[in-house]
């Protein structure tokens, strides 16, 4: 993605080889996606991990397990939370959740948390997960790769 998006720029202001050119518009795009990790409101980091705002849906029609808003995350810094699609299975909705996010983050299903919050939340699929082990700027980068 940053290479297409850097030689896309660089067609477009006409300076494919200008060695300068391209490092002015690798620093602009590194300081854009560090503004958006800054002030991605649907991660926060803690001491001792990271708080992931989850918006769960599920049932007999989702036919894949799968991340849906990927791309909005990427280019919306404000996005509220981080969609996921459940497809029906024989274990509990957070075990899904859980194995998904370990697979996602490349980290093991143990350091996947699910924090209790207030009684509606089960139900209207809104979840929070504490992350152990990983700061806020490696999960971002690893969940949107």
């Amino acid at each position: 993605m940053n290479t297409l998006f850097l030689h896309i720029l660089t067609w477009w202001y006409g300076n494919q080889h200008n060695e300068s050119v391209r490092r002015d518009l690798t620093s602009t795009f590194d300081f854009a996606r560090a503004a958006n990790v800054r002030e991605a409101a649907w991660v926060t980091e803690f001491a001792d991990g990271t708080m992931l705002r989850l918006s769960v849906r599920s049932g007999p029609k989702v036919k894949k397990s799968q991340i849906t808003n990927k791309s909005e995350l990427r280019r919306v810094a404000n996005a509220e939370s981080v969609c996921v699609d459940l497809a029906p299975s024989r274990n509990t909705e957070n075990y899904e959740l859980a194995a998904l996010l370990s697979n996602s983050l490349q980290i093991k299903a143990e350091d996947v948390e699910f924090v209790a919050g207030g009684r509606k939340e089960k139900a209207s699929g809104d979840r929070t997960a504490h992350i152990r082990g990983i700061a806020k700027h490696d999960l971002m980068d690893r969940l949107l790769s």
